[in-house]
């Protein structure tokens, strides 16, 4: 087969690798919708002992920590990287800040075990709080 023959091809095949590599792209994660953020804390405040959870011997330890900080109740979950287990207060009272968490199961969750922090604005100082995470319905 002469040379020149093979050109168009080689050219055909590199536009087609390209068109597939810009639409797998387009399927890639976008940002979470949950609020919250990947990973541990990087400045978490004063840690607080968390209530309602079963101590397990994970390695990655409970699967809910949490840290008063200004302004904020620092919380990290365990869970799927695509459905997170997402904290919200339902109250504050008496030196407990009362936790529920629900997942955000939209879609197929990934096999990912991984913490996920939120940052839930407060309007008092928790240093000394209990957090006790509710029982899921």
């Amino acid at each position: 087969m002469p040379r020149h023959a093979r050109t168009p091809r080689i050219g055909l095949v590199a536009a087609g690798l390209a068109a597939a590599a810009l639409a797998l792209s387009a399927c890639g994660p976008s940002e979470p919708d949950h609020g919250g953020v990947r990973g541990e804390p990087t400045h978490t405040g004063q840690a607080l002992v968390v209530t309602g959870i079963d101590e397990t011997p994970d390695p990655l330890g409970p699967a809910v920590r949490a840290w008063a900080t200004d302004g904020y109740l620092i919380v990290t979950t365990l869970g799927s990287g695509s459905c997170p287990n997402i904290p919200e207060i339902d109250e504050i009272a008496d030196d407990t800040v009362s936790l529920s968490i629900s997942s955000d199961t939209e879609g197929p969750c990934t096999a990912d075990l991984g913490p996920t922090t939120f940052e839930l604005p407060v309007d008092q100082d928790l240093a000394g709080y209990t957090v006790e995470v509710l029982p899921q319905d």
